[in-house]
């Protein structure tokens, strides 16, 4: 039987190094000025959100 150590790298999910950022819609950004973060002030904030590195 073959040996399996320093053979193959380690396999890794995306999920083991990914930067996730969890956005509370209320107080992320609020694109009609009522007060309330929307969902069109998160679209306003994606290039923020991708220069962060966020994969999630």
């Amino acid at each position: 039987m073959p040996s399996m150590a320093g053979n193959t790298p380690l396999q890794r999910y995306w999920w083991q190094d990914a930067l996730v950022y969890q956005v509370y819609v209320r107080s992320f950004a609020d694109s009609t000025g009522s007060g309330v973060g929307d969902i069109e002030g998160i679209r306003s904030r994606l290039d923020y959100l991708d220069s962060l590195g966020v994969d999630a």
